[in-house]
């Protein structure tokens, strides 16, 4: 390496990161970008059964996880199918293989 030159560091790719990466600079204009980016996930639907005739229509989306916000984006369109502050989640609860998030009530009495 040339002297002076700066040090790189080779890392493992992730598409599910990358893509994570995009949603944060590009959901909210950019607004979201300096958010911590604490968890992704490329979720790919189960292949359903098309009728006869069709093709199927089931698209990924890239969940993320900042220190904010949980987003969700579809990956056809690249919009945001649910943009969640944290603040307004109360907890969750494991149902199976889901996880379901119980929300702060808009009247402030708990879920």
């Amino acid at each position: 390496a040339a002297a002076g030159a700066p040090q790189r560091r080779l890392v493992p790719y992730s598409l599910s990161e990358a893509l994570a990466q995009q949603v944060l600079h590009s959901a909210g204009e950019g607004r979201y970008a300096s958010e911590a980016l604490l968890h992704f996930e490329l979720l790919t639907p189960p292949a359903p059964s098309p009728p006869p005739g069709e093709g199927s229509r089931a698209r990924a989306a890239v969940l993320v996880l900042t220190g904010v916000r949980l987003l969700v984006v579809d990956t056809g369109s690249w919009t945001a199918t649910l943009n969640l502050q944290l603040r307004k989640v109360a907890g969750a609860e494991p149902d199976g293989d889901r996880l379901l998030l119980v929300l702060v009530s808009r009247r402030g009495a708990g879920g």
